[in-house]
């Protein structure tokens, strides 16, 4: 929505033992949070636009140092990586209440390898509709089976291991966005936490 600048941005965070960031894009959001010693900007919340938060990703990926300075003012943030630095203006206006759609009572957990669920997405994918890419998973104790049928187009199906802590229960995901979590996550195995 672009006359809605903030939306566009991504929230970030600070508490005195952890920061936090959050993005969406009306379909999608994603949060992340990490404990450290934020004292000096707790309570501090600000919505940075996310060009500049990219070219800082780009910018540290090529640096062979780690350390990351910022240096927060009133309507504006800084980025100093190594010898670079990237000055941009933060976004205004309200960021949604993200954690009004969070599901707090997630009491079922599933656990599976994060490599042979992302190789079975992209293989079952190809089959998927174009439009939605909707793939279906099915859960049970010992496994998961991923099954994609598609008028016109064709079924695919495949089972790999991963532990259920619940009866068997079916859930559905457009399998691009399912992708776009799992190549995020630099774990051997995913725990995902599902309601009813």
């Amino acid at each position: 929505d672009e006359t809605r600048p903030s939306l566009n941005g991504a929230i970030w965070e600070f508490a005195a033992d952890n920061m936090g960031m959050t993005a969406t894009d009306g379909h999608r959001l994603a949060t992340f949070k990490t404990k450290g010693d934020f004292k000096t900007l707790a309570g501090k919340n600000m919505i940075v636009p996310p060009k500049a938060l990219s070219h800082a990703v780009r910018i540290i990926s090529a640096e062979s140092d780690d350390t990351v300075n910022v240096s927060v003012h009133e309507n504006h943030v800084a980025f100093f990586i190594g010898e670079t630095t990237i000055n941009s203006r933060l976004l205004e206006g309200p960021f949604p209440n993200y954690r009004q759609v969070i599901p707090s009572d997630n009491d079922k957990e599933f656990i599976v390898d994060r490599d042979a669920l992302m190789s079975a997405v992209r293989r079952v994918a190809v089959l998927a509709d174009t439009l939605t890419h909707q793939v279906r998973l099915t859960l049970s104790k010992k496994k998961v089976e991923l099954v994609v049928s598609t008028p016109d187009v064709g079924e695919a199906r495949e089972e790999i291991p991963g532990t259920f802590t619940s009866d068997s229960m079916e859930v559905g995901y457009n399998a691009n966005y399912l992708l776009d979590v799992l190549k995020h996550i630099d774990a051997d195995s995913v725990r995902v936490m599902l309601g009813t």
